[in-house]
């Protein structure tokens, strides 16, 4: 029988979790949330997301984090709706995600995220196992529930990770691997992604993920990318700045150009964050998201 304040905990969020499942949502449009840091980074990280960003952009890293994490953001964000007559209206949102991971269990790590918007819901159930010292894999389980369909509609990601030294991290993903009618009209499309981290003496991190979407044309969309650097002050205090080209922007579910900027500062059991993000082509929109990450 199991007790004690962790599993006291985890027993609480998966209550949470089946509150939400119940609960009756909009119409579902976009992609994943993105977390303060990965907003900042405009998108990228993929081969080396901190904090609980592993459970949505890559799940193989979580075998990485040694920790048992708990984290929430919000996210506001502001841009053009539909046209009418007299011309664009202006639409403005929030976003809601909390997250739960579990990085120490030796048998395999796991996670679990729930992301509410006012136009649908997420839910990631990812679990990883290091197969090696320095390589994983992880595989991710994904639940949408809009207005189109009664049902959650399911959707699956396969990621790898490889430490090859100190300074250079690779990662491998495959999202929405069965791009199923009900997925795809919901702008998920089959997507590849070769993520590379560089550690640059532990004071600048640089991070690149090109990308390549089947499904779309080239000029649509088919290729594009999400870079971003990590500027690391003082060991604790990080200062981030990213840019993306034809990337899937979780807020107004749509493939754009823009920039992101943030910061964030990590204590012993605590991470404080803030991330804006801007589209330039497109739709001219911009998000605010802070969060909060507390380590057990």
């Amino acid at each position: 029988m199991r007790h004690g304040p962790r599993d006291m905990i985890l027993d609480r969020f998966a209550l949470l979790f089946m509150i939400l499942l119940a609960w009756p949502l909009p119409e579902v449009l976009g992609s994943d949330f993105h977390s303060p840091r990965s907003s900042a980074l405009g998108g990228s990280g993929r081969a080396g997301p901190l904090l609980n960003d592993a459970i949505t952009l890559n799940p193989s890293f979580c075998s990485f984090l040694p920790a048992y994490s708990f984290s929430a953001n919000y996210s506001l964000y502001e841009g053009p709706g539909y046209s009418t007559p007299t011309g664009p209206t202006s639409h403005s949102g929030q976003v809601y995600n909390f997250s739960v991971q579990d990085g120490r269990t030796e048998l395999f790590q796991a996670g679990a995220s729930y992301t509410r918007r006012e136009d649908g819901t997420f839910i990631h159930l990812g679990m990883s196992k290091m197969f090696l010292k320095r390589y994983a894999g992880g595989l991710s389980g994904k639940l949408i529930r809009g207005r189109v369909s009664e049902r959650f509609a399911p959707e699956m990601l396969f990621s790898s990770t490889a430490i090859f030294t100190n300074w250079l991290q690779i990662a491998v993903v495959a999202d929405n691997l069965l791009e199923l009618p009900e997925t795809a009209e919901y702008g998920l499309y089959r997507e590849f992604i070769l993520g590379t981290k560089l550690n640059v003496m532990g004071i600048l991190l640089a991070y690149f993920d090109p990308f390549w979407v089947p499904a779309l044309p080239l000029e649509a969309g088919g290729l594009g990318y999400a870079a971003g650097l990590e500027f690391v002050f003082f060991k604790d205090f990080f200062l981030r700045a990213g840019n993306f080209y034809n990337a899937y922007v979780p807020f107004q579910a749509i493939r754009g150009k823009g920039v992101g900027l943030g910061l964030g500062w990590v204590g012993p059991r605590i991470s404080v964050d803030y991330g804006f993000q801007r589209i330039f082509e497109g739709r001219q929109a911009f998000s605010h998201t802070f969060g909060l990450t507390v380590y057990f």
